[in-house]
Parts: structure tokens; sequence; C-alpha cells
């Protein structure tokens, strides 16, 4: 059975998946049906009513090691600027598919679940292949998280890819996040009376002070140092009040090799007594061995028409995928980040994904699928 990647990417853009309106629902029902209708046996993982993931296995029973296909269907908002085309309708001009998510990652959604139902009938009922669509990754990537504490939906998975926007080119790592959130406590009083209050803003700010002065020195060789902001800050509500109230947000980006609670425990001594954090937010980096055979094996597929092929060099980004979540509970497997679309355009008004890229990660997942497989060999 054939599928046209380009067309389901259109689809699949169609469906309103912004994370913070909650209408995942009706996307992962569509994709239920496409792999249901080759063979594919689908679980859905709610979180809630309208919000959750699929997972989906061509033969649950099959004991074979397996591939895991991944992705999130969720988005980011449309922004406060004014799009110039449908954010919704998947509409191509100049060789680009325009739309929410055709980036990040729709397209990377559609290349993927294309390349499984293509070569499903090929695959060996003794072998199985697993699909995870996630919902929520945008706000801090809480189905994968969900999908993943479910032993059996990892059970038996050797190798991942994750399908995000990477111009067609294997990542291998990226950064964690740790965001927390300051609470300052205090008495309000009039402004005329302030000995009468007893000021949160103050103690925020010196925590705040004391944060910023703390020099973590923590670097990766491949993903760059460890950093820290305050990014944002409220307190008051009236010019004439002691504020009894004041919270601030902190964003770190971790490398391997921290560890979250002993960098919480710091921060906490920094801030002092006055000041309580809460963890918002805890995705820790991930990382894959570039000597790695499977990964050498997926580099030599990408480069297969290439006159003069190279060895892999690393690459790795900054922000944080769902990988991260695979990682912490199959730590010892290959898992690669490849996907259709510039990382750089996620997230932007009039998003829009060459439709090239598209079809070569189409056929780049193919080719994966059927060496994995021993489909043609």
């Amino acid at each position: 059975m054939n599928c046209d990647v380009v067309s389901l990417a259109q689809k699949l853009i169609s469906f309103n998946t912004i994370s913070q309106e909650g209408r995942e629902g009706p996307c992962l029902d569509h994709i239920d049906k496409l792999l249901s209708s080759v063979g594919f046996t689908v679980y859905h993982s709610p979180l809630d009513e309208c919000r959750g993931s699929l997972v989906a296995r061509l033969h649950p029973n099959a004991k074979s090691s397996s591939l895991c296909l991944a992705g999130h269907i969720d988005t980011v908002p449309l922004g406060a600027e004014p799009w110039t085309v449908s954010p919704f309708e998947g509409d191509i001009r100049d060789g680009m598919l325009y739309g929410r998510g055709s980036v990040d990652m729709k397209g990377g959604i559609a290349a993927m679940i294309a390349a499984a139902i293509e070569l499903a009938p090929l695959i060996s009922p003794e072998k199985d292949l697993v699909i995870h669509c996630y919902g929520a990754e945008e706000t801090g990537c809480e189905g994968s998280f969900d999908v993943t504490k479910n032993p059996k939906h990892t059970e038996g998975i050797k190798a991942a890819i994750v399908a995000e926007p990477t111009s067609n080119q294997i990542l291998i790592g990226h950064k964690g996040a740790l965001w927390l959130k300051g609470t300052a406590k205090g008495k309000t009083a009039h402004g005329s009376m302030p000995h009468e209050g007893d000021n949160a803003l103050i103690k925020a700010v010196n925590a705040v002070i004391s944060i910023e002065e703390m020099d973590i020195q923590c670097k990766d060789p491949h993903m760059g140092a460890f950093s820290k902001i305050v990014s944002t800050f409220k307190s008051g509500l009236n010019i004439n009040s002691v504020p009894d109230n004041a919270t601030f947000t902190i964003d770190m980006r971790t490398v391997p090799g921290q560890k979250s609670d002993e960098l919480l425990l710091s921060l906490q001594q920094a801030a002092g007594d006055l000041v309580e954090l809460e963890t918002l937010l805890n995705v820790p980096p991930f990382w894959t061995d570039p000597k790695d055979p499977w990964v050498a094996r997926t580099s030599d597929i990408l480069q297969r028409d290439s006159e003069k092929p190279k060895p892999y060099q690393i690459q790795t980004v900054q922000f944080f995928t769902d990988a991260a979540a695979l990682r912490q509970v199959l730590p010892t497997i290959p898992i690669i980040i490849l996907g259709p679309g510039d990382p750089g355009k996620a997230h932007s008004t009039d998003e829009a994904c060459p439709v090239i890229e598209l079809q070569e990660a189409f056929e780049l997942y193919r080719e994966i699928i059927k060496d994995w497989y021993e489909i043609g060999a």
C-alpha cells in the first residue's frame, strides 16, 4: 500500500493540534485508521479527555529487535504576527509546504508513517515495527514521558529515530532543560507604612542576584557550555502597597554529566531559606555514541547517492526533544534525530517545509526500515 507523503502532511496540518488548546485526539484518530489499515495494533495513551499519544506495533507478539519511529503531533500557537497563508490548509507555493507544524513536526510524522505503511506488508510476522506519536511535546515532552513509563510501549526496541526537523541530517545529542520557579512570601502593608509589612520582592531580588552570580562551569565538547538565565519576574499589585508575593523563573540548559538534583540543591542554597524553588520541567540531556554500528549504517544510507561519501560528523542541537524520554528508559540503544525541514523555521510565522525534503525523508526512512528488517537483501 502506498501513501503519498505530501498529501498526508497536508492532512495532518489541517488538524489544529496547538498544545495549549488540547485538540490532539482527531489527529491521532486519523493516524490510528491509517496504521490499523495495514495491520498495526494501535494503543492510545490519553493525558486527558482531548490530549494524548499513540503507540502502534506491527506485530506486538514478535520477540525480535524492533525499530521505533517517533515524533510529536502537537504544535505551538500561531503567534501575534499575522500569517500570509492559512496555517491549517497545507498550501504549496514555490516548492514549499506551508502550515503550522509543517516543519515542527508533522512533515516528519507524515514521512515516517508513509514509509511504515508502504513497507508493513513486507516485514516478517516474526519482527515488529513500532510507531510512537506523542502529544504535549511543546509543553515539556509530557506525552513521551507518559508513553515511555509503560514498559510494554518500549519493549523490544533496539534503535529509534525521532523525526524532528534536521534538514535530513543525523543528530545524536541535545542539551537538557531544567526549568525552575522561585517564590518568595511576605506581608502586605500600606506603602506609607512599610515597617508594617514584609517585602517579598526584596527577598526574590536578593535570591535572583545570588543565582545570577553563581559561576557553574560545565561544558560538553559537542554541545557546548551549560547555560542559565532568569527569564521572568513578577511581584506586587499596586504602587502603594508592600508586595506580599514575588515569583521568578529560571531556564537552564544542561549538558551530559550534570545531575539535576545536585544542580537544584546548589541553586536552593544560593537562593537562601526565604525563597522556595520548584521544578517546572526536568528533561535530561540526550546522547548517542557516534561510533555505534547502526549510526554508521544509517549515515551510509544518507550518502548512497554521494560520489564521495564522508565519515559521519558529530552534530547536536541546543533544544530538547522526545529523544530524552526514550533515552531515560532505553539507556543503551542508538537513537538518532532525523527529519525534514529547517529547525530554524520551527515555530515561525508562515512556517514552511521544502516539499523535496519531505520526499527525501520518506525515502530515507524507507531505506532505513528496509535495512533494519533486511527487506530486499
